[in-house]
Parts: C-alpha cells; structure tokens; sequence
C-alpha cells in the first residue's frame, strides 16, 4: 500500500466538501443577483407606469389625470371609513336592535 494512494482517498472527501461550498455560494449568488434585478425591474415599471395611464371618456375624450398624494388619499380613506362606523353605530336604537339580533351575522358575532 503506498501512502500517497490512502491520502488521496481522504483527500477526495475533503474536495468534494469544497467543491459543494463553492456551488452553493455561487447558486446563492445567482439567486441574490436575480432577486435584485427583479426589484430593479419593478420599480422602473413602477415610476415609468404612471406617466402612460390614459382615461378615456365614453365619448372618446382624454382625461387629465395624475398621482396622488398617498398619504392624503390614505387620511381620507381612514376619516371616511371611521365616519361610516361611526354613523352605523349610532343608528341603532331599542327596536331596530332586536331586528338586527335575529339575523345571522350579528348572532355569530354575538356568540364569539
């Protein structure tokens, strides 16, 4: 038995070991690198989408249109929501609530 042969055996199982680390950094890699230009990609669609929007009338005409305020749009839509419970809340009065009782939807929140 020569010794170089043996040490060679070994020698295999630690090189494969290498060899699976470095293909595993490298479909890593590859998968972090297609992440990114993905996200890039969405957001050149994002900022490049609002500018090609077109509304068009029945009758054919174009509409102006443009962005809004996200955080604007956002306060408006939790006031109107909040004025909607608000106002549902308040309309309920001595008879109107036992009506209400006896349908399914407030008896399967009622017993929760």
């Amino acid at each position: 038995m020569n010794k170089d042969d043996i040490l060679k055996d070994f020698d295999t199982l630690a090189e494969a070991k290498r060899k699976g680390a470095v293909n595993l950094k490298l479909c890593l890699g590859f998968a972090l690198v297609v992440v990114v230009l993905v996200l890039a990609w969405g957001l050149v669609v994002n900022f490049t989408a609002l500018d090609k929007v077109v509304v068009v009338e029945r009758s054919g005409e174009y509409l102006k249109t443009h962005a809004e305020d996200s955080e604007a749009l956002f306060l408006a839509l939790v006031k109107k929501t909040c004025a909607e419970a608000t106002g549902y809340a308040n309309s309920f009065d001595r008879l109107n609530l036992k009506k209400i009782r006896r349908t399914p939807l407030f008896m399967s929140i009622r017993t929760i």
